[in-house]
């Protein structure tokens, strides 16, 4: 036990030293050479935008870190953020076209042969389904993460971008504090959001502003577990969900896009709070994250389907994703997912 207590101590001193960090490499920056600062982007649910101090800050790092078999979503939640932020940049352009605010609609995506082996590369119809058009995509697959770190750093330096997606799998020792404040510096520069995917990553040293720990979100349809009530109660629950029709004719569909996401370190300038845990769900129909947790309870509270059986919750959204970060449409029973192997 005091083991525990001295390794929990050391932990929060060195997030304190991460965050001080991160909070004053944008102020150091040289203001010749630092694009000017954009208001932060509402990702769409108000208590996390309150957390944020209003959004998303561009021009900044964000890190996701996550389990290694969750790496696909990690991987998906970080092409939500940059969904938003491309959407945010299309939104701004459109009200106050200036020459001196170009339209921000390019991703970049750096990847390692690891991670394109394990879990698959990016799939255009996915990626379509999910929110993203693939023909404002940048692909870059390095052999090894110190390419993946360099393509990164270059990426940054270009302002037509509106992110650089980068993910590294595993903790190698070259991605540490030095470098992740390479890329604060090159995104201070040029205005550029980075975020880092780092799957399998369970601490280090890091300068981002914004940390985040995904998990999977479980969601449920209470249509698929609704049995009828004559036969439900002579029956046991696994006989009754083999045998017994479901009480709703409407057909069952997956779910939107959904994590649960730990808002492990904020040093985002006025943040009401560090951080805090977040159910999110992606509507890719307005590129924008809403609460899963009150969609569910309006789900058991029996607002989910209207009186012609359709969606009223969800209508418009993507109707495809599964916990392990799969995410595109449905079609004929097939599901599009966001990655593909070959």
């Amino acid at each position: 036990m005091p083991k525990r207590a001295e390794l929990a101590t050391l932990r929060d001193r060195i997030a304190r030293l991460e965050a001080q960090e991160a909070a004053k490499t944008r102020f150091d920056t040289p203001a010749s050479t630092r694009f000017a600062a954009r208001p932060a982007v509402p990702l769409g649910v108000d208590r996390l935008d309150d957390r944020l101090g209003g959004g998303l800050l561009p021009g900044a790092l964000h890190e996701i870190r996550s389990a290694d078999a969750d790496g696909p979503l990690a991987f998906g939640f970080a092409l939500a953020l940059a969904a938003r932020l491309t959407a945010a940049n299309r939104e701004v352009s459109a009200h106050s076209p200036a020459p001196h605010s170009p339209l921000r609609g390019t991703t970049l995506i750096v990847s390692t042969f690891d991670g394109a082996g394990e879990w698959g590369r990016p799939y255009g119809p996915g990626l379509a389904a999910f929110g993203l058009d693939p023909d404002t995509l940048l692909l870059v697959e390095a052999r090894r993460p110190r390419e993946a770190l360099w393509a990164a750093e270059e990426g940054l330096a270009c302002r037509a971008l509106s992110a650089v997606v980068t993910e590294i799998r595993g903790d190698p020792p070259l991605v540490d504090l030095t470098a992740t404040r390479r890329l604060v510096l090159r995104a201070a520069r040029s205005g550029v959001t980075a975020i880092l995917v780092r799957p399998g990553t369970a601490d280090g040293l890091s300068a981002a502003r914004t940390r985040w720990r995904i998990v999977p979100h479980a969601v449920t349809d209470p249509a698929a577990s609704t049995l009828s009530s004559e036969e439900a109660p002579s029956k046991a629950p696994s006989e009754a969900s083999l045998e017994t029709p479901l009480a709703t004719p409407f057909p069952l569909c997956l779910s939107p896009p959904a994590w649960e996401a730990d808002l492990e370190r904020n040093a985002a300038p006025g943040a009401s709070r560090p951080g805090g845990r977040f159910s999110l769900m992606w509507t890719a129909h307005d590129n924008r994250f809403t609460d899963a947790a009150s969609l569910s309870a309006n789900h058991r509270s029996g607002d989910r389907y209207g009186q012609n059986g359709s969606r009223a919750a969800l209508s418009g959204a993507a109707p495809a994703a599964s916990a392990a970060g799969a995410a595109g449409a449905t079609t004929g029973g097939s599901v599009i997912p966001i990655r593909h192997a070959g």
